[in-house]
């Protein structure tokens, strides 16, 4: 069953050193390679005009048959919750 785990704080708080530091221990610790740590930094103009479909559809492709991937978010796109749930639950 997929788990889903949110951060939340004031801007500035440190929550993407805390992204940063938690996919470190899964690889460092864990073992997790890195080809199953997918990060997004959403606050890149490289997705400023992204749709929660559009959200969707990448990290979907990013899913790897039988391996479990550890997808990190950081920052929003509207109707982020849509797309995360629509993963969770397919």
């Amino acid at each position: 069953m997929p788990f889903v785990k949110i951060l939340t704080g004031v801007r500035r708080c440190g929550k993407s050193t805390i992204l940063k530091m938690v996919e470190e221990k899964l690889h460092t610790e864990k073992g997790i390679p890195k080809e199953c740590i997918v990060s997004y930094r959403f606050d890149s103009m490289e997705y400023d005009a992204l749709t929660a479909k559009q959200m969707f559809e990448e990290l979907k492709g990013r899913l790897q048959s039988g391996r479990k991937i550890y997808f990190f978010l950081d920052e929003e796109v509207e109707g982020w919750e849509k797309a995360v749930n629509s993963l969770a639950a397919d």
